[in-house]
């Protein structure tokens, strides 16, 4: 495992993705990758959570005991989950600033492609196929969407059940799991179903932008709205805290330092072959991270 590690680091790479390793092999892998100062996380069913967390996990992937293991029974399993217990997991997670990444987004579409065409993964499939299909995007694509259907059997019984996860404040992530042309509307959908199942509106925001920013440790630059950071914002028109669908009620992007307003053609959007096509080569300029900075002395600290 060290020579694997140092060959990837050599290459550079900078983060190992677990998935279901046996106890031994995972902390195996936490060892060469402390050892190289690589980052890694992903899938842990064979291990304690809390041991992964102080072996310097990053994430823990998805809900479920054939993702998370243990975890799902601490924090996100309505039948054994306890505030006692999934604490226990927060305040370690805090300590260690390990995150759990539930991917509900995902996990909804994979489940339940056959339920109501309202419920939000359902509505989010169909939206993602009209963008692509007239480049003209919906604000209320979310709109009168209904609940999640429970339970997931046979995934798990749960679905990310988050009301325990929510009050003692677990360390999370929203996070699509995959992505391509559907990347932007899994955010939008995964931060609504975290409402769904438990979490405040704020919370589900945080997962989405502040708490990125302190998974990677990057609050400087990234995760809030302050002077001197990186100026990449969405701009809406209803507020997210009243109701998290206003997430996708969009009045304008700032990206790169521009303004892009939706209604005006700015040649921004390709063609779904297009993105295949380009998949993993490097982009232009403007396609990388921005190093335009905010000039405004206003912070908005979600």
């Amino acid at each position: 495992m060290y020579g694997l590690a140092q060959a990837l680091k050599k290459a550079g790479a900078s983060w190992f993705k677990t998935y279901n390793l046996q106890e031994e092999d995972y902390y195996l892998l936490a060892r060469a990758a402390r050892h190289y100062g690589m980052w890694f996380g992903g899938h842990a069913p064979n291990v304690n959570p809390l041991e992964a967390s102080d072996s310097s996990a990053s994430v823990l992937d998805h809900v479920g005991p054939e993702h998370v293991g243990a975890l799902d029974d601490m924090c996100f399993n309505p039948d054994m989950a306890t505030v006692k217990d999934c604490q226990q997991a927060a305040d370690k997670f805090r300590k260690n600033n390990t995150w759990s990444a539930p991917t509900l987004s995902s996990r909804g579409i994979r489940w339940f492609r056959n339920a109501s065409p309202k419920i939000i993964t359902n509505l989010m499939v169909q939206a993602v196929q009209t963008f692509w299909a007239d480049y003209k995007y919906d604000p209320h694509w979310i709109d009168g969407h209904e609940k999640m259907p429970v339970p997931a059997d046979p995934d798990t019984l749960s679905f990310g059940y988050l009301k325990i996860a929510s009050e003692v404040d677990l360390p999370v992530l929203s996070g699509g799991d995959t992505g391509e042309l559907d990347s932007g509307f899994k955010t939008h959908s995964d931060m609504a179903i975290m409402v769904d199942r438990g979490m405040t509106p704020l919370q589900a925001l945080r997962a989405a932008t502040l708490n990125p920013a302190k998974a990677l440790r990057a609050t400087d630059s990234l995760g809030t709205v302050a002077a001197g950071k990186l100026a990449d914002l969405v701009l809406l028109n209803a507020n997210p805290l009243d109701d998290i669908t206003n997430s996708t009620k969009i009045q304008a992007v700032v990206a790169n330092g521009r303004y892009f307003d939706p209604d005006q053609d700015h040649g921004a959007v390709s063609s779904p072959r297009r993105l295949r096509r380009d998949r993993g080569r490097p982009g232009p300029t403007a396609a990388r991270p921005s190093d335009h900075r905010s000039p405004t002395g206003v912070s908005h600290d979600l």
